[in-house]
């Protein structure tokens, strides 16, 4: 019975994450509709403090954190982060808090096992907090950003 319980939580987790997923693609949709610059490689946080390399000309940080509101109600829930590619969110994490070890991932879902670290090529996962997997993933976007602005 703990199992079930266990792969529960995990599947709950991950629905938030792809939830959060699909609310920061449409909301960088819109913007982008709506000419701003959306383009880069960075971090959205639910706290914004710890939001790496996000664009500063012609960008609006809290209006995208509105418009994330209105496609997921839930996401001052939670705690998340959401690594953006060129205006693309390609890997989301998500969990009650940044020291749980519960979290959700997503498009690559957790399990039991752990969480999906962030990376194109890597299938590791082992227990983590949401904060453990921010300071992989941080180091990793900053070389995607440097590679950006020199090519």
């Amino acid at each position: 019975m703990l199992g079930y319980v266990n792969k529960s939580k995990v599947s709950t987790a991950n629905t938030s994450a792809s939830s959060l997923y699909k609310a920061v693609s449409s909301s960088l949709t819109e913007m982008d509709e709506e000419n701003y610059k959306i383009y880069g490689y960075y971090i959205i946080c639910s706290d914004k403090k710890y939001n790496y390399n996000v664009p500063t000309d012609n960008f609006d940080t809290d209006k995208l954190y509105t418009k994330i509101d209105n496609f997921f109600a839930d996401s001052d829930q939670c705690e998340w982060f959401v690594v953006v590619e060129y205006g693309y969110p390609t890997y989301v994490a998500s969990s009650e808090s940044w020291t749980s070890d519960l979290v959700g991932t997503y498009p690559s879902t957790a399990t039991t096992d752990g969480p999906s670290y962030y990376s194109s090529y890597s299938y590791k996962r082992e227990k983590a907090s949401l904060t453990k997997l921010y300071n992989d993933a941080a180091p990793k976007v900053k070389s995607l950003a440097e590679s950006y602005l020199n090519y």
